[in-house]
């Protein structure tokens, strides 16, 4: 069995780890109410920092890989029933009708009346450092030719 011994540029990985590292984020939110009670979050991390290097035993090891969680923030809500003070008629006339009445307020109209908001977007942040072995694979196809040559297969569609 042949073998091939191919040399990998440790700034090229530099770059694919930077370029990944940048593009990569998550984010998810969502929100419910059950009766008078409001819950919602947000939640998404992204990739920070972190260093990238190719090591003598064919490994590459990532270092101080920060995860930072962000946004991170949970939203609790109370809604109290409304409530209506005043409005009642203070002087009627039996043609007329109601003519003054007394002031009238509306308290707990905004929903939810009691928010309890608790954000940590930035605070909390992870750190990863680890190694990892890049294994690679070469499969044949089993319905190629002993005869055919890669150039052959390439020619003929056969991996």
């Amino acid at each position: 069995m042949a073998h091939m011994t191919v040399a990998a540029s440790e700034k090229a990985f530099q770059l694919v780890f930077e370029r990944a590292r940048d593009s990569f984020a998550i984010s998810k939110s969502d929100s419910g109410s059950w009766g008078p009670f409001t819950a919602s979050y947000s939640a998404g991390i992204k990739l920070a920092g972190g260093e990238v290097d190719l090591q003598a035993d064919g490994t590459v090891r990532i270092k101080e890989l920060d995860i930072v969680y962000d946004p991170l923030s949970l939203n609790l809500g109370i809604d109290i029933p409304e409530v209506v003070i005043g409005g009642f008629c203070i002087i009627w006339i039996p043609i007329k009708g109601c003519v003054v009445r007394a002031p009238k307020w509306t308290l707990f109209s905004a929903n939810p009346d009691i928010s309890i908001p608790l954000d940590l977007s930035g605070l909390i942040q992870s750190e990863v450092s680890g190694s990892f072995k890049i294994l690679t694979k070469n499969e044949v196809d089993p319905d190629r030719l002993a005869t055919m040559t890669d150039l052959d297969a390439e020619d003929a569609g056969v991996p």
